[in-house]
């Protein structure tokens, strides 16, 4: 929450009903590996986490904190849940987070002005992208995340296939590795302001 591919989030009522509609022998994991780029005033769910037995908040440092290259992240739940015997709880392997990583992770936490550019340049340039996405015609769900589907209005992968022929790479949803019920559209990543706007250049040849 924010959802790949979409990038919505889920109301905040809606997930407090699935929560407590959920056994309490059943463990919750709310993935928010893209909170940081919704847009402020959003509600997050730690506070979940730390209310509710079965309830576990995942984040990653992968993402608004740039750290993908380092494999790190955190989880935030209750006093005791990791006591439980959880499936997932048997898998995991600490053994692969080095010293490095947890060095990095650290310093990335206390770089406040680094997380607000991010945030920024993603705000930015999705609202760059709707402008020229509606001028062009073309359907896009609103997103809180830091990339977007849209709709081609024509079968994707020809135009997925165009953009990489000028170095452009974006997912196809209607392919072999793409989305349920998303024929049609492509799922593009929000860059810096350059980058989104070679993608519209290319976009726009690409759609003939």
């Amino acid at each position: 929450n924010p959802n790949n591919p979409t990038g919505t989030l889920t109301p905040r009522d809606e997930l407090e009903r699935f929560i407590a509609g959920v056994p309490e022998r059943v463990l919750i994991i709310i993935d928010e590996a893209y909170i940081h780029f919704a847009e402020p005033g959003y509600q997050d769910a730690i506070d979940l986490g730390l209310k509710h037995k079965n309830v576990l908040v995942s984040r990653t440092f992968s993402k608004v904190y740039g750290l993908a290259g380092m494999r790190i992240g955190y989880a935030l739940g209750p006093p005791g849940l990791f006591d439980y015997d959880f499936e997932f709880y048997a898998a995991k392997d600490w053994g692969s987070i080095n010293r490095l990583a947890i060095l990095a992770a650290t310093a990335a936490l206390d770089d406040k002005d680094h997380i607000r550019r991010s945030q920024e340049t993603i705000w930015q340039g999705k609202r760059y992208l709707y402008e020229e996405f509606d001028k062009l015609g073309l359907s896009y769900t609103p997103t809180q995340s830091s990339f977007m589907v849209v709709d081609m209005k024509q079968p994707s992968t020809p135009i997925v296939a165009r953009l990489r022929d000028k170095n452009v790479f974006v997912r196809d949803a209607d392919g072999p590795l793409g989305y349920v019920n998303l024929s049609n559209h492509i799922r593009v990543s929000i860059g810096l302001m350059e980058e989104n706007e070679a993608f519209i250049t290319a976009l726009k040849g690409a759609l003939g």
